[in-house]
């Protein structure tokens, strides 16, 4: 695709497909979001991403960092949820990604739950995903700093 040309070409197997990806920005350290302590020693932070501006199903869920978060008596895991305006619940979409096992400036991909349903991965107008960072321990070691979560969806029309 030359320069200038802004027509959507999707990659072999995925024709017709159209990906969002929704960022949370950087989280951690002295003009970040959050500030240099962004997680809560025992206890859930949640970062917001957003409403979504198109129905949607949950693809993905991809974290980096420049600093990597440690703990020494504790775990500090963070999932992707969902919060249905029009149920008013809140469904847990990806596996628990372990924030301690990332590698600096990687980014570490988190797959969906296998009990999800179709239903549950859709999102629509109006629908909120969340990042649910839980700490089980005192203190927290070493915050992160330039965290950062990729939510990707699939754009459904």
């Amino acid at each position: 695709m030359s320069a200038g040309q802004n027509d959507f070409r999707p990659f072999p197997g995925r024709f017709g497909v159209m990906i969002a990806n929704y960022s949370s920005g950087p989280i951690g350290g002295t003009n970040f979001l959050g500030g240099a302590t962004p997680l809560t020693a025992n206890g859930t932070t949640i970062f917001r991403l957003g409403p979504v501006t198109s129905p949607s199903q949950f693809e993905r869920l991809v974290a980096s960092t420049t600093t990597v978060p440690v703990d020494a008596d504790g775990t500090i895991l963070a999932t992707l949820r969902k919060y249905d305006a029009a149920t008013d619940t809140v469904v847990t979409l990806s596996e628990n990604l372990n924030l301690e096992t990332l590698v600096t400036r990687e980014g570490t991909a988190v797959a969906q739950l296998p009990t999800v349903t179709v239903a549950q991965l859709t999102f629509n107008i109006g629908d909120t995903m969340e990042i649910h960072v839980v700490n089980n321990s005192a203190a927290i070691d070493t915050q992160p700093v330039g965290l950062v979560f990729n939510v990707e969806m699939v754009v459904l029309r």
